[in-house]
């Protein structure tokens, strides 16, 4: 079994119009990345915000997944992506088809696997344009909160799943990526599904159906499926305090890493933080995503994880 390392508690398209008519999807986005669904190859229906560092690049590129319940804007990580630039990555915030989008029958218009597909679309746009956008093309992370922490993981675990791929531009263009971050990501949906009966109409509207009735379409979506898919490098956070996506997801992930023989991973546990990130939870949280891109996208192995400026660390050792 592979060894876990555990840091524990301490445990070329810009300026295109926004459309909108049947079946676009809204955005406040600087760039429609990629036409997707049913609309027109003209009609970009999914945006994205890029903020480019000052200096001569090209730049390791960090693309920030809206969350939300799969229903997040691309604003989530606005302010985020300033401070990404002022630390030398190009920073991306993204939207996606969103789950509150509806068919006059009350139906979600663009369930499961729209939100990965778009995701991976992205990331190939960005290859695509990496001369426009100062990007270095070999060095692409990704990071998210909550639905945009399982989109996340999973852009990183599902690399040449031909499935995921099918829809948008620039297939001649990897959707790999280098390093991912989750913090506080769902990973066994149906045990997500079971165990959180508040939650069960958000994820019905991703997946359409109750595990019972369609147990092949939560087992898809389910991060953990794919723990021996790559061996990407993880970054995966979550708070012990959560009670919106609880704690065992995160445990559940790591075991299946370790099972799969994906030692590329680390796990931090934060005692005291819930399923939403402030204060010190969230500047030590931060602090530990650069430190993880530091090292996987920049190639500095002096850049050290650590539970700083958090008060209290613990050893988080079993996983069963």
């Amino acid at each position: 079994m592979a060894q876990i390392k555990i840091l524990a508690l301490i445990i070329s398209i810009t300026g295109l119009i926004i459309l909108s008519g049947c079946g676009a999807t809204e955005t406040d986005a600087d760039i429609r990345y990629c036409s997707v669904g049913d609309l027109a190859e003209d009609d970009f229906s999914v945006g994205l915000n890029i903020e480019i560092p000052s200096g001569e690049g090209p730049f390791p590129t960090i693309v920030f997944i809206a969350g939300s319940s799969f229903q997040g804007d691309v604003s989530e990580w606005n302010q985020e992506i300033v401070e990404a630039a002022s630390r030398g990555y190009v920073g991306v915030s993204m939207d996606y088809r969103r789950t509150d989008i509806k068919l006059e029958n009350g139906d979600t218009q663009y369930p499961w696997d729209a939100q990965l597909e778009d995701v991976k679309c992205a990331i190939r746009y960005l290859r695509a344009n990496a001369a426009l956008h100062n990007i270095d093309a070999n060095n692409i992370g990704t990071a998210g909160w909550s639905a945009g922490a399982h989109l996340s993981l999973m852009a990183g675990m599902t690399p040449g799943i031909a499935r995921f791929e099918q829809e948008g531009q620039f297939k001649s263009y990897s959707s790999d990526i280098q390093a991912s971050v989750s913090f506080s990501a769902p990973t066994d949906l149906a045990l997500f599904h079971n165990e959180m009966p508040g939650q069960r109409g958000l994820i019905e509207e991703l997946l359409v159906d109750t595990p019972a009735q369609n147990p092949a379409i939560y087992i898809d979506a389910s991060p953990i499926t794919y723990a021996g898919s790559s061996n990407t490098p993880l970054l995966v956070i979550h708070g012990l305090k959560d009670v919106n996506v609880l704690p065992n997801q995160a445990l559940l992930l790591m075991n299946e890493l370790a099972l799969a023989g994906h030692s590329d991973n680390t796990l931090i546990m934060y005692e005291e933080s819930s399923h939403f990130w402030r204060g010190t939870n969230k500047e030590s949280r931060d602090a530990n995503m650069y430190a993880f891109f530091e090292q996987k996208l920049k190639g500095n192995s002096s850049a050290s994880l650590s539970c700083s400026p958090y008060p209290s660390c613990l050893n988080y050792t079993r996983y069963q």
